[in-house]
């Protein structure tokens, strides 16, 4: 019978500590990035090297320092989740570890996310004037849709007159002008939170 030894994570060593956030993973697969480049051990210097950093990133590569020296993997320490950004650094990790490109690597994966974020804040910031714009445009349609509308019926009822197909169309809105505009705000502020 053969024993087979179950899989250690981090998790086996530090259960009490919750995984890294992508903005821990950034600074600390940097500061690894770093240690691995002058050829420094990562445990005991990564706390040190953390030191002037804030205290958010020093708890991080505390946890990471003693999931290392509890003796797990660098890649099971530092994305120690299943989340895609965690999949991803492992993989960079692994092929670090087996390439010798550790440094260069992990900084490969440390810039894509920056970029990324970047784009994303630089595309939200692009998308709140025409955000801005189609809440304008709605607001200004619906209230001259709710004053008007009226004003148009009651002048062709004085006449004994059918409203234009197009104006019974627009009156059909106005009746349900109050959901159409709330569905179309919340629609305008959709690009926003995707």
């Amino acid at each position: 019978m053969s024993s087979q030894q179950p899989s250690t994570s981090a998790r086996d060593f530090l259960p009490e500590s919750k995984p890294l956030s992508l903005a821990q993973q950034l600074a600390v697969s940097q500061q690894i990035a770093q240690l691995v480049r002058a050829k420094r051990p990562i445990v005991n210097e990564l706390p040190r090297m953390a030191a002037n950093s804030s205290s958010e990133i020093r708890q991080a590569a505390k946890i990471v320092d003693e999931r290392i020296a509890a003796g797990a993997t660098l890649d099971s320490a530092l994305a120690g989740d299943e989340s895609r950004n965690s999949r991803s650094l492992s993989a960079c990790i692994t092929a670090g570890e087996l390439g010798q490109g550790m440094d260069r690597l992990l900084e490969s994966w440390s810039s894509l996310h920056l970029a990324n974020q970047r784009s994303t804040l630089a595309l939200r910031n692009a998308m709140l004037y025409p955000t801005l714009l189609i809440v304008v445009t709605l607001v200004s349609v619906g209230s001259v849709v709710w004053r008007i509308i009226p004003e148009y019926q009651s002048t062709y009822a004085q006449f004994d007159q059918q409203l234009p197909s197009w104006l019974q169309l627009i009156a059909v809105v106005r009746e349900h002008v109050a959901w159409l505009l709330l569905g179309m705000l919340l629609c305008s502020f959709l690009p926003l939170w995707v």
